[in-house]
């Protein structure tokens, strides 16, 4: 997303090096429900975007759904790295596992870096909460015991 910059107020990057490190692609951990550990995943650079619609077009542009979505895994999952041959066999445990995890990933890369770290901050802040509250969940619990 570009937003329009007028008048003469603002700073400017000074340098490629300054520019590249602030655009660098976004990373997120996710938490899929049902599953306890945890998923991390980036923002696709526009030649994995390139790469991964190239991939999954057929003859005559039709777009395969399935190999769309098992390279963007490969290409959007940071941690655990996947193989084409893992993510179809993720694919063939849950497919809706997979199918959500390649939205985020697509979904993630249009987020600006203002809005991506306010929203890693409002996650973050819930998170401090969750294991706030099940702290004093479990701290009565054992009063009561």
């Amino acid at each position: 997303m570009i937003d329009f910059a007028v008048g003469s107020n603002g700073d400017y990057y000074e340098s490629i090096d300054e520019l590249e490190q602030a655009a660098s692609p976004n990373e997120l951990d996710v938490v899929i429900r049902g599953l306890q550990k945890r998923v991390r995943i980036r923002a696709l650079t526009f030649a994995q975007m390139e790469k991964i619609n190239q991939l999954a077009t057929k003859t005559g542009n039709e777009v395969d759904n399935t190999e769309f979505t098992l390279h963007t895994l490969v290409e959007g999952i940071v941690r655990p790295k996947l193989t084409i041959s893992q993510a179809r066999r993720l694919l063939d445990v849950n497919g809706e596992v997979v199918r959500e995890l390649g939205e985020q990933i697509w979904t993630i890369g249009k987020i600006s870096k203002g809005e991506f770290d306010k929203f890693v901050e409002a996650l973050q802040k819930d998170a401090d909460l969750t294991t706030a509250i099940e702290k004093e969940r479990n701290a009565s619990t054992e009063e009561a015991s």
